[in-house]
């Protein structure tokens, strides 16, 4: 069984192959080749807590997982750990037998990004060059990177509440080896100057 940490995961996922399974995901979703429970949840009252259990099938791809997501938001300053944790378990869909664990808070960020590169594939037109944001924060990068996949832009602007987020998000972009150019907005989004 293989066993994935997040920079695993990343080098074996770059974005463009992550919002191709994403779309192919979808198809098969909206096409009834699914089976997606409502996830499961687990209180911890005690921790102000909450795990939630996600198993999904995909018929056309074969393919079976489980992702758990434990939310608990004492963490950081109770014991200096980020508040979300994740794993992902795939089996095999023929035997049952475990393929692989990998470390699923990366697969989740990358995964909500690449929805959002498949949409944008998907529905924006062609000639789109600017991204609006709202917020900086830890999906910000992944949203940018996967939009950036499929669409050649000019600019993005971020609505955010504080102005210390936009430096994170440009030096993480520039780790990623995304260019874009990311701007400040301290007003509504409906305001901004149209794009040049």
């Amino acid at each position: 069984m293989l066993i994935l940490s997040a920079a695993d995961v990343r080098r074996a996922a770059p974005m463009p192959a992550a919002i191709d399974a994403v779309a192919a995901a979808f198809v098969e979703l909206s096409s009834g080749q699914a089976t997606v429970p409502l996830r499961l949840p687990i209180n911890q009252p005690q921790h102000d807590a909450v795990t939630f259990f996600m198993p999904a099938h995909l018929a056309h791809s074969n393919a079976l997982g489980l992702k758990v997501v434990s939310v608990f938001p004492h963490n950081q300053p109770r014991h200096g750990l980020p508040s979300i944790h994740a794993l992902v378990v795939l089996l095999d869909a023929a035997t049952g037998q475990p393929v692989a664990a990998m470390d699923g808070t990366y697969l989740t960020a990358l995964r909500t990004g690449a929805g959002s590169g498949a949409a944008t594939r998907a529905l924006a037109r062609p000639e789109s060059r600017v991204l609006a944001l709202f917020g900086a924060g830890a999906q910000a990068p992944h949203q940018v990177h996967a939009v950036c996949a499929v669409r050649r832009l000019s600019g993005s602007g971020s609505s955010n509440r504080g102005r210390e987020r936009p430096m994170p998000l440009r030096l993480t972009l520039q780790e990623q080896g995304v260019q874009a150019e990311i701007r400040l907005a301290n007003r509504p989004l409906a305001r901004w100057p149209r794009p040049m």
